[in-house]
C-alpha cells in the first residue's frame, strides 16, 4: 500500500491534469487562486473516490456472481487452458 500511494505520488500526470484543467475554472483573483485550487482539487479527490467506490462494488459483485457459478468457473478454465496452449506452441514453433 506504501509502494502505491508513493507511485501515485510521485506520478506527473495528475499533477498537469490539475493544473492544465482547474485553472480556467477560477475566479481571477490572485488572492483567491490557492483556496480555489484547493477546492477544485478536493472536489475532484471526492468524486474518484466515490467512481473508484463504485468500481469495487460493482468488481466485488460480478466476482461473487462469476465465482458462484460452477459453468462459468469451468468455461474460464478452459478458455484460460486454451489460451496458455495456443501461447505455448506458438513459443515452442519460433525460430530463435
Amino acid at each position: 500500500m506504501r509502494r502505491s500511494a508513493l507511485v501515485n505520488i510521485l506520478n506527473p500526470q495528475l499533477s498537469v491534469f490539475c493544473l492544465a484543467l482547474l485553472p480556467p475554472f477560477l475566479s481571477g483573483g490572485p488572492a483567491t487562486a490557492t483556496a480555489e485550487m484547493m477546492g477544485l482539487g478536493a472536489v475532484f479527490m471526492g468524486l474518484t473516490f466515490g467512481v473508484f467506490v463504485a468500481y469495487g462494488h460493482f468488481e466485488a459483485a460480478a466476482r461473487d456472481l462469476i465465482a458462484g457459478s460452477e459453468a462459468a468457473m469451468r468455461w474460464l478454465n478452459r478458455s484460460f487452458a486454451a489460451i496458455f496452449a495456443l501461447l505455448a506452441r506458438r513459443l515452442a514453433l519460433e525460430r530463435a
